[in-house]
């Protein structure tokens, strides 16, 4: 976007996210956005911020989507990239 929305502090997202089928999503702050360990990896996937709650997943180009809880932390995120038919990419914080 021409003029995105600020993100929240990146505290108010780092956590651990889980999920059905794919299991967990650990998230952390790198400084200037976020690293997205799923399962057991390693090596992170790295999140842009792109326009407010929403992050884009550097490697397949693709927006992550925080939902925020009522004391202002994200309570879900959405990786359109596990948004797969018959698959729900949608991570419940833990």
């Amino acid at each position: 976007p021409t003029a995105p929305d600020a993100h929240r502090p990146l505290a108010d997202y780092t956590g651990t996210y889980a999920q059905e089928y794919y299991g967990t999503i650990r998230i952390s702050g790198n400084g200037t956005g976020l690293l997205a360990y799923p399962g057991h990896a390693a090596v992170p996937l790295v999140l842009e911020p792109y326009d407010g709650d929403t992050f884009r997943e550097t490697q397949t180009n693709t927006a992550v989507s925080f939902i925020s809880r009522a004391d202002g932390t994200a309570g879900s995120a959405r990786f359109v990239m596990f948004n797969n038919p018959g698959r729900n990419g949608t991570f419940i914080r833990t």
